[in-house]
């Protein structure tokens, strides 16, 4: 009978797992769009995208009076993501 190991059964497997993810991070992967998802007068949302994702990642829990306003409570989030996600890495 044939066993194999499993997957980053050692430290080492582990370690090299971790800065693979970190090399492979990529800030520009990640970007804000802003749609037009509510009725008026406050309509706008903001969601953060990762490329070669089909979804958002996240979205406005509320919605904006403008498309401008959208956009920079959108590049905020997307500035703590990315520092969450590249401490995490």
């Amino acid at each position: 009978m044939f066993v194999s190991k499993p997957p980053f059964e050692t430290l080492d497997d582990q370690h090299r797992l971790s800065r693979m993810d970190y090399e492979e991070f990529d800030p520009t992967d990640y970007s804000v769009v802003v749609k037009l998802r509510g009725n008026l007068p406050r309509a706008w949302k903001w969601e953060i995208y990762r490329a070669c994702r089909c979804g958002p990642l996240q979205s406005s829990p509320v919605f904006f009076e403008s498309m401008a306003v959208a956009a920079k409570e959108g590049k905020k989030a997307l500035a703590r993501l990315l520092a969450k996600v590249k401490h995490a890495a």
